[in-house]
């Protein structure tokens, strides 16, 4: 039999099954048996924790694949992209997934010159800065703006400085058990947040409380600043800008205007997304 080798590293970044969730992968792979192999890099395992501890209580057989990567980084990135491919996540879960990938694009992709691969395909001028790069060709590949993309590298970042206090708070936190503002994370993030240590231990014996009182104001500045055609009072205007949308992309498309179809699709999403996010 092969020898697998599991890793705590990667085995972090995979999401947390709620208990019912396993408890239905399990009777599953009791009845049907394993038809997804797990897949191996370098006999190290990185797709199949779950089933691979299910398999080997039940002594149950199944397949292996191997894949090959560069480096530790190119693996991570993979099984970020695998698991936003795969799975229902969450928004927190979301924002951490592309902020992670955003941090290790900039380790496994840059250089003291500027360039990288992706500045060599795409004919990046050299002063551009590599950040900006990365959060363009992922806000592309994850349909975000930039600017969610660099905000969710400080969530990625704050979570996982959580993670090092206690992995056990960092995996509640992505499973959505215990709630935490993005703003608490961001200050996190920026090291406003200089006693760490007791809110890890808050979260842990319950007494943990989000901020009250940041939603409101948040949306209440956005709604203020949003420059779109219809005025902003509440939430119920969202189905004014949708409504709006609708009427200028159905004109639009009556002209077989593209690229006017395309930007006003991008305002409407960028419009939703900024409200989305304050909440």
């Amino acid at each position: 039999m092969q020898e697998i080798i599991l890793d705590e590293e990667f085995q972090r970044i995979l999401p947390k099954l709620s208990e019912q969730t396993l408890i239905g992968l399990e009777a599953n792979l009791l009845e049907f048996g394993c038809l997804m192999p797990l897949v191996l890099w370098n006999d190290i395992l990185i797709d199949g924790y779950n089933r691979y501890e299910i398999l080997r209580k039940h002594d149950l057989p199944f397949n292996t694949i191997n894949m090959e990567f560069p480096t530790r980084e190119d693996v991570k990135i993979w099984i970020i992209q695998h698991q936003i491919e795969r799975r229902n996540l969450n928004p927190i879960q979301l924002s951490y997934y592309r902020g992670l990938h955003y941090n290790l694009d900039k380790l496994t992709a840059g250089n003291p010159t500027g360039k990288n691969q992706f500045t060599e395909e795409h004919g990046q001028i050299d002063h551009v800065p590599l950040s900006r790069s990365t959060a363009l060709r992922l806000s592309d590949e994850y349909n975000v703006s930039p600017r969610t993309i660099r905000r969710d590298s400080q969530i990625a970042a704050a979570i996982n400085k959580i993670g090092e206090v206690s992995p056990e708070i960092k995996m509640d936190i992505l499973s959505g058990e215990i709630n935490i503002t993005k703003r608490q994370l961001k200050e996190i993030e920026s090291g406003t947040v200089k006693d760490l240590d007791i809110i890890v231990e808050q979260m842990l014996d319950g007494t943990f409380e989000k901020s009250k009182g940041e939603t409101s104001k948040a949306v209440k500045k956005h709604i203020s600043s949003v420059s779109f055609p219809v005025s902003l009072q509440s939430f119920n205007a969202i189905n004014d800008i949708t409504n709006t949308f609708y009427t200028k992309l159905q004109k639009l498309s009556s002209n077989e205007d593209a690229k006017g179809s395309k930007s006003a699709l991008r305002l409407y999403i960028d419009t939703l997304e900024k409200l989305y996010e304050q909440i």
